[in-house]
């Protein structure tokens, strides 16, 4: 196990989200896909992050506990994700700014 961050748990080959109604354990190699957009919330903005894997979607935000790690997580296991797409999305504002940061090739 790599370490336990907000409601994420990281392993080698796979990491744990532990939601309020039950526990999902996503093996990396099944990840297939990953969106980010920007979702207006009335005054602020909410950065979105969709990861498809096995042909199911699963949405966290920024707000989420342990995001940061997550996403750094993610860039180490998919290197080829741009290394500024955090910038992409957050400008400017009120703008959806859709990217699919990694899309598997194979």
């Amino acid at each position: 196990m790599l370490g336990t961050f907000g409601i994420f748990e990281f392993r080698e080959t796979s990491f744990v989200i532990k939601l309020s109604d039950r526990t999902l354990e996503i093996f990396w190699d099944n990840i297939s896909e990953i969106n980010v957009h920007k979702a207006d919330i009335m005054t602020t903005d909410d950065i979105v992050m969709e990861i498809i894997y096995n042909d199911r979607v699963l949405r966290i935000t920024e707000e989420t506990e342990g995001w940061d790690e997550f996403t750094d997580q993610l860039e180490k296991k998919f290197p080829g994700i741009p290394g500024d797409w955090w910038q992409k999305v957050v400008h400017s504002a009120f703008a959806t700014n859709f990217a699919t940061i990694y899309r598997r090739t194979t």
